[in-house]
C-alpha cells in the first residue's frame, strides 16, 4: 500500500521536529507540523493528508480526542495518537477517539512505521468494504497479505487473525504470550480454545455482529488461556478484515494481568483504607491549603456535633466557637505554606455549640502529585475525660504530698521533744559518766530527726540525698562533741554526687554513721590536737553500696572484738548493718581505724 503524506500535530516543537525527521527518512512527505487542534482541523480539510500523527494530550481549547472528532466530521482520514501514558486507560481513551493506532512516548523510531502502515492498511480495507457491494477489496490479496504480515511482526501488540473461527495468522508477540514454540503450533486451532469459557458467548456474539452487520465493538477486557492452561487477562480490540479473499476477524490484544493484579491490590488497599478511615475511633480530617475540609470521618463529625454534609466543604475553623475562629484560621494560613504546622500538641477548644473539649492533634502533610497541595491530615482525639482524670489525680497527689509533709514535720517535732527531754535529763545529772549515755541517745534521735527534715524539705517525699544528709550530720556532731582545743577535719567523697536512698535505708545508715563518727571524734584522737576523718559512699565491683569511715587516730585497743563488744554503739552498727542485709568490717592499727559497711540497694 502506497501513501505519501502525513500531518503531524504535536504541541512540543522539538518532538514535532523529531517526528518529521524520522518520517522523512522513511520516505513520507510531511504536509505540515502544527501545535494546536484548530490548526490541525484547518490543515486536514485543506491539504487532506493520507494520515495524521497527533498528540492525544494537546494543550489549548481542543485536545487530541476532540480534534480527531472534528476532523472526522468532514474528512475520512485515519488518526494515530501519540501518548505520554502507556497505561490501558490511555489506550482505551485513544481507541474511543476513533484512533487507528497509538505510539507511546518515549517512542522507538522502529515502531512508528509499522503502526502507520497497519493503520493505513485498515483504513484502506474499511474504505473498500464501504465502496464494494460484495465486500471484497479490489486489490491484490497476496501482495497485501504479505505486506500485512511484515508489519504485524514488527508490532509489540499481540495480533491474531481467525477466519470461520480458526486461526490463520499470529504474530511473534502472540506466539510468545500464548506460550507456543512457533506460529505453526497455533495456526489451525480454534480461536475460542484460547478464550476462557465464561467469555465464549460474548465473543461469539461480537464476531457475528462484526462479520454479518459490520458492527465494530469497543475495547474490551477478557480472560484468555495459554497453551499451558495458565490464565491471563487481556485488553483487546477486534476489527473485520479481508484475509486471502475471505472475511475474517483481527484481534489485537495486550496482556494486562499485572495491571489487573495491581488494580485488585489497589482496590483492596482502598477498601482497607476506607474501613480504617470510617471505623477509626479517632477523628480524622483532610484540609487543603485554604483550610477547607475535603474529607472527614464519622468519628470527627460526631466529635464536633455536626453531620458530614455540614462539615465537608467548609472552613475547618467553623466547627469552633466564633471568637476562636479568626485566630485559628490566621495561624493555619501562616503556617501551612511554610510547612511549619505543629505536628503534635494538646489544646482546649470550645465548639460552635459551646461544648468545651480537650483535643490531642497529630498533623502530617500530604502531597498529592498534580494536585493543588499541600494538604494537611489531622488525627484528632478527644482527651477531655483523660484530662479530667489527670486533674483529679494531680489534686489527689497534692493533697497526699501535703499530708506526708505534715507527717514528716510532726515526726521531726516529736523527735525534737524526745531530744529535749534527754537533754534536760542529762543536765540534772552531775556525774558525767552517767549523763554521757543520755547525750549519745540525744544525738541518735537527732540523726533520725535529720532524715525527716530532709524529706520534708525535698521535692521527693520518699528519698533522701545521703551526701547532703552527711554534711549536716557531721557538722552537728563536730559542734557538739569536739573540744575547742582539738582540730579534726572530716572529708566526704564523692563531694557533689547525688546518692538517693529511701527512708527505710536512710534511717539505719544515719544511725550507723552517727555511731562511727561519734566514736571517732570521742576516742580516736585522745592525746592528739589534730586529726582527720574520711567518709566515702559508693558502689563496689559487686554493685553493692559500700560506706567507709576511716580515721588517722590511735586505733582500737587490741583486746576489742567488735563482733562481741558490749558497748551499745558498736552493737547498733552490727545490728543495723544486718538489718540492711549487709555486713560491717573493721581493721585497726596504731595509725588509725577503718570501718567498712556493705549492703545491697533496696
Amino acid at each position: 500500500m502506497k501513501f505519501s503524506t502525513v500531518l503531524i500535530v504535536e504541541d512540543e516543537k522539538i518532538v514535532g521536529m523529531h517526528l518529521a525527521s524520522i518520517l522523512q527518512q522513511l520516505g513520507y512527505i510531511i504536509v505540515d507540523v502544527v501545535s494546536t487542534g484548530s490548526e490541525a482541523v484547518e490543515i486536514a480539510c485543506d491539504k487532506k493528508p493520507d494520515i495524521i500523527l497527533m498528540d492525544i494530550g494537546l494543550s489549548g481549547e481542543l485536545d487530541g480526542i476532540e480534534t480527531s472528532r472534528k476532523i472526522q466530521q468532514n474528512e475520512n482520514i485515519p488518526v494515530v495518537f501519540i501518548s505520554g501514558n502507556s497505561d490501558m486507560d490511555s489506550i482505551e481513551k485513544a481507541m474511543n477517539g476513533n484512533a487507528y493506532g497509538y505510539v507511546f512516548k518515549p517512542f522507538d523510531e522502529r515502531e512508528i512505521r509499522p503502526v502507520l502502515e497497519i493503520a493505513l492498511y485498515r483504513h484502506q480495507y474499511e474504505r473498500n468494504l464501504n465502496s464494494d457491494g460484495n465486500h471484497h477489496p479490489k486489490t491484490n490479496h497476496n501482495e497485501n497479505d504479505e505486506q500485512y504480515h511484515s508489519l504485524a511482526e514488527l508490532s509489540s501488540d499481540c495480533i491474531i487473525i481467525h477466519v470461520n473461527g480458526k486461526i490463520v495468522f499470529v504474530n511473534q508477540s502472540a506466539v510468545q504470550t500464548l506460550k507456543a514454540k512457533s506460529a505453526r503450533e497455533l495456526i489451525g486451532k480454534k480461536a475460542l480454545d484460547f478464550v476462557h469459557p465464561e467469555y465464549h458467548e460474548t465473543v461469539n456474539k461480537r464476531t457475528k455482529n462484526a462479520i454479518e452487520n459490520n458492527i465494530l465493538p469497543d475495547v474490551a477486557e477478557e480472560k484468555y488461556i495459554r497453551l499451558d492452561k495458565s490464565e491471563f487477562f487481556v485488553k483487546m480490540r477486534t476489527s473485520v478484515l479481508n484475509y486471502k479473499g475471505e472475511k475474517g476477524m483481527q484481534v489485537v490484544f495486550q496482556d494486562i494481568t499485572e495491571q489487573k493484579y495491581n488494580e485488585e491490590v489497589l482496590k483492596k488497599s482502598e477498601t482497607l483504607f476506607r474501613q480504617v478511615w470510617e471505623n477509626s475511633r479517632d477523628g480524622k480530617r483532610l484540609v487543603n491549603k485554604d483550610g477547607i475540609i475535603l474529607l472527614a470521618n464519622p468519628a470527627y463529625c460526631q466529635m464536633v456535633g455536626k453531620p458530614a454534609h455540614d462539615v465537608i466543604g467548609q472552613i475547618y475553623s467553623n466547627v469552633y466557637a466564633e471568637e476562636q475562629q479568626p485566630g485559628l484560621l490566621s495561624t493555619f494560613r501562616q503556617r501551612i505554606g511554610t510547612h511549619s504546622i505543629v505536628t503534635h500538641y494538646e489544646k482546649k477548644l470550645r465548639l460552635w455549640n459551646g461544648k468545651e473539649l480537650w483535643l490531642e492533634l497529630s498533623n502530617s502533610y500530604v502531597d498529592a502529585e498534580g494536585e493543588n497541595g499541600p494538604f494537611l491530615l489531622s488525627i484528632i482525639r478527644d482527651i477531655t475525660e483523660r484530662k479530667i482524670v489527670e486533674e483529679q489525680i494531680r489534686s489527689s497527689l497534692m493533697e497526699k504530698e501535703a499530708l506526708l509533709k505534715e507527717l514528716h514535720h510532726r515526726v521531726k517535732n516529736n523527735m525534737q521533744i524526745v531530744s529535749s527531754l534527754l537533754h534536760l535529763q542529762a543536765q540534772n545529772i552531775q556525774d558525767k559518766a552517767i549523763a554521757a549515755p543520755l547525750r549519745e541517745s540525744q544525738n541518735r534521735v537527732k540523726s533520725m530527726a535529720l532524715v525527716h527534715e530532709q524529706l520534708y524539705q525535698s521535692d521527693s517525699l520518699s528519698e533522701v540525698n545521703i551526701n547532703v544528709y552527711l554534711r549536716q550530720l557531721t557538722s552537728r556532731l563536730l559542734r557538739s562533741i569536739l573540744s575547742n582545743k582539738q582540730n579534726v577535719s572530716i572529708g566526704i567523697k564523692p563531694e557533689n554526687d547525688m546518692i538517693l536512698m529511701n527512708i527505710d535505708t536512710a534511717i539505719p545508715i544515719g544511725l550507723i554513721l552517727n555511731e562511727l563518727i561519734t566514736n571517732a571524734l570521742k576516742y580516736a584522737f585522745v592525746g592528739k590536737e589534730n586529726g582527720e576523718i574520711g567518709i566515702s559512699i559508693d558502689k563496689n565491683h559487686k554493685n553493692l553500696y559500700q560506706i567507709i569511715v576511716k580515721d588517722n587516730g590511735i586505733g582500737l585497743p587490741a583486746d576489742i572484738d567488735i563482733t562481741k563488744t558490749e558497748t551499745l554503739g558498736l552493737q547498733l552498727v552490727q545490728s543495723l548493718a544486718a538489718q540492711l542485709g549487709g555486713k560491717s568490717e573493721c581493721t585497726s592499727t596504731s595509725n588509725g581505724t577503718i570501718f567498712t559497711i556493705t549492703f545491697p540497694e533496696r
